[in-house]
């Protein structure tokens, strides 16, 4: 699965904290769609080193926490972020989406961020 670059389970019931040991390790990745679940916990760290990675989406679970103030700002191939519907909470850090002159869509509505 090394060379995995989509990986679609939205819409299921997958519960529980991201499968580091799974997910990890998938160093091609450029779409990752787990929407629709109940994925809880922080955003996963290791996002922020698959730096081809072009698509997330991780609305409509219960991830929780703050956003880790570079969580995608190593992505530089980043077009779309989707984390509506979540429990992250605090403020927007300054540098989350710097350097990213490709992202074009960022949704973070339906969560308790404030500032």
């Amino acid at each position: 699965m090394s060379s995995l670059q989509v990986l679609w389970l939205s819409f299921n019931s997958l519960s529980g904290p991201f499968p580091v040991e799974v997910l990890g390790g998938l160093r091609q990745l450029r779409e990752l769609h787990l929407e629709e679940n109940k994925l809880n916990g922080s955003l996963p760290r290791w996002l922020g080193k698959h730096d081809r990675i072009q698509y997330i989406d991780l609305s409509e679970n219960r991830l929780e926490g703050s956003i880790p103030p570079h969580a995608f700002s190593d992505l530089a191939s980043l077009q779309y972020v989707h984390l509506s519907g979540n429990l992250l909470r605090g403020s927007i850090p300054q540098w989350a989406f710097s350097n990213l002159s490709k992202l074009q869509y960022i949704d973070l509505s339906e969560n308790l961020l404030e500032g």
